[in-house]
């Protein structure tokens, strides 16, 4: 799954959307069956996310370093604009 919304992220929409879409239905999933495996679903999601900066913002290299702490950057500054960050407060 994660290979398909790399796809849908590189296609110029927005990265909210399409993770928001998807991380909703993982949520409810693994919060009623698996719940130990919702930090490991949330740390997945955070990798795309990095990719999807790598990819986007050039400037960042191939530097996984930089792209994690512009997302941190993001997190502390809108932590509503994921599910997955507004759910565990991240």
């Amino acid at each position: 799954m994660g290979v398909a919304l790399c796809r849908e992220m590189a296609k110029g929409t927005s990265p909210a959307n399409t993770l928001n879409s998807v991380a909703g239905g993982w949520i409810e999933y693994y919060g009623a069956f698996f719940q130990s495996e919702l930090i490991f679903m949330v740390h997945h999601l955070d990798k795309l996310l990095y990719r999807w900066v790598i990819r986007k913002y050039k400037k960042h290299g191939s530097n996984f370093k930089r792209a994690d702490n512009w997302v941190r950057r993001v997190k502390s500054a809108m932590l509503n604009l994921f599910v997955h960050w507004s759910l565990l407060g991240a």
